[in-house]
């Protein structure tokens, strides 16, 4: 035979099974060959009952009873998104159904079949997948455990998230009234050694570690992917400002900015920032901020550059109660376990922050959940914490501090602090000198918090920095 007409015959036949092949295919919607996998699905009781109520707290990070009380709050929102998903996916498949009928008189007409295969996903377990993803789990691992794909899986966070900022119930409020204001500013006073009465709340960042950026992130994000590294903590990531009471609770966060850019042009680009500028907070109450801010009248910091004195021991007493932002972003950080290491590839830029947003709330949740005191938060899962210490791109360790400098017979108490992702230096690279001085200039004739403080609280009650444990005392009213 003719070896030319063996090859189109070869040709020929290759073609014909080609087309067969892709259109059977192209019906399905899946190889040739494969048949749907068959998944037994799996209630969050029946994994509740299986390894117990510590476990349960120790995976989910909260609860049995706080998980059924989020479930509630959430049920609606989760149900909205679920029928929105499934109307765009039916309108999805008749739509691929019209295409197929215009484009070939061939196409067989298969009846589809039912959407969901193996039976509906509970919203309960659409719930615990994503607390699991964000206690630090792996989707390779919860989906099998529930019996849904990893495609669900990932869409179960998502709905989630969403469902999350569609609740309002968990919005992250930052009082206008001036009676709750002063209501925190008595919280903080309760824990003041020096009596500090006006500060309603503690403003900080942290660096929400990202991986470098793909070109398709930083063009939506208008930014170069070096914007997002930070020099200081050589990581990519994103700024993260936010606002804590007296008990950890977020009273406001803002994730608008890359890592590069200073704490005090990412505070004054806030929404919050505005609202002070404009009389937010009542006479006499003001934010503390370390020495990244600007000290103004709704901002009190520290004065810079002082050993002893009454200057000295008003940063003391000032630090005492800034440290509570320190403290929730080390509670935020260790429930969530997905901070400590880079955010996982595949998740952009704008997904990350919608996703640290509602940490945030899921946060707060957790404390008013809580009757005993929420910083004695159970370890992660023994999984979890292995599949951490092994990321090949690494991870935060959570550094034991103190809770303040304690004072000799007073017990010490220590807190979790991700010391690596926050304190990044006092640096104002992008906060121009002449606007500073500009900013201080306007202040000189005003009595600032600050000042206040230092004069009427410290000097005039004769405060002093409370000795360090093992050091010789020293008569009271002198210098540190």
């Amino acid at each position: 035979m003719d070896p030319n007409l063996m090859v189109v015959a070869a040709s020929t036949a290759m073609s014909f099974l080609y087309s067969r092949l892709g259109r059977k295919g192209h019906v399905r919607g899946r190889p040739v060959g494969t048949k749907q996998r068959h998944r037994v699905r799996r209630s969050v009781e029946s994994v509740r009952n299986e390894i117990g109520d510590v476990l349960f707290r120790r995976a989910y990070r909260m609860s049995f009873e706080s998980f059924e009380t989020l479930h509630k709050l959430l049920l609606p929102a989760l149900t909205r998104i679920h029928q929105k998903l499934m109307e765009t996916a039916s309108a999805r498949r008749r739509e691929k159904r019209r295409l197929r009928g215009t484009r070939t008189r061939l196409a067989p007409r298969t009846k589809w079949k039912r959407f969901v295969h193996n039976g509906r996903i509970d919203t309960t377990v659409r719930l615990a997948i994503a607390l699991r993803f964000f206690a630090g789990g792996s989707i390779y691992d919860m989906a099998p455990l529930y019996g849904v794909s990893r495609t669900d899986a990932f869409s179960s966070v998502w709905m989630v998230v969403e469902a999350i900022h569609q609740t309002t119930d968990l919005n992250l409020v930052f009082p206008d009234n001036h009676d709750d204001q002063r209501q925190l500013a008595r919280e903080f006073s309760n824990r003041s050694k020096a009596g500090f009465d006006c500060c309603v709340g503690a403003v900080d960042g942290i660096l929400i570690w990202v991986l470098q950026p793909s070109p398709s992130c930083c063009r939506e994000s208008n930014c170069d992917a070096q914007k997002f590294l930070c020099g200081r903590k050589h990581k990519y990531g994103l700024n993260c400002q936010a606002v804590a009471d007296c008990r950890g609770k977020f009273l406001d966060m803002s994730v608008r900015y890359p890592a590069s850019t200073s704490d005090c042009i990412a505070f004054e680009s806030s929404a919050l920032y505005g609202r002070l500028t404009n009389g937010l907070l009542a006479e006499g109450l003001c934010l503390f901020g370390d020495n990244a801010y600007l000290n103004a009248p709704f901002l009190a910091t520290p004065y810079p550059n002082v050993s002893g004195g009454h200057m000295d021991a008003y940063n003391y007493f000032h630090s005492q109660l800034r440290i509570r932002v320190e403290c929730a972003f080390g509670m935020f950080v260790q429930r969530w376990g997905i901070l400590r290491s880079p955010i996982p590839k595949g998740i952009s830029i704008r997904k990350t922050t919608v996703m640290v947003l509602a940490l945030a709330k899921l946060h707060n949740f957790c404390i008013d959940q809580t009757d005993q005191d929420e910083t004695n938060i159970l370890p992660m899962a023994a999984a979890d914490e292995l599949r951490l210490v092994t990321n090949e791109s690494g991870s935060v360790p959570l550094e034991e501090v103190r809770d303040d400098d304690d004072e000799e017979g007073t017990p010490t108490r220590m807190r979790a602090v991700p010391t690596q992702l926050i304190g990044g230096g006092e640096h104002f690279d992008d906060c121009p000198r002449d606007l500073r001085e500009l900013r201080r200039r306007a202040f000189e004739n005003i009595r600032l918090p600050r000042e206040r403080l230092a004069l009427d609280y410290v000097l005039e009650n004769n405060y002093v920095r409370p000795r360090p444990r093992g050091t010789a005392a020293r008569p009271r009213g002198t210098a540190a």
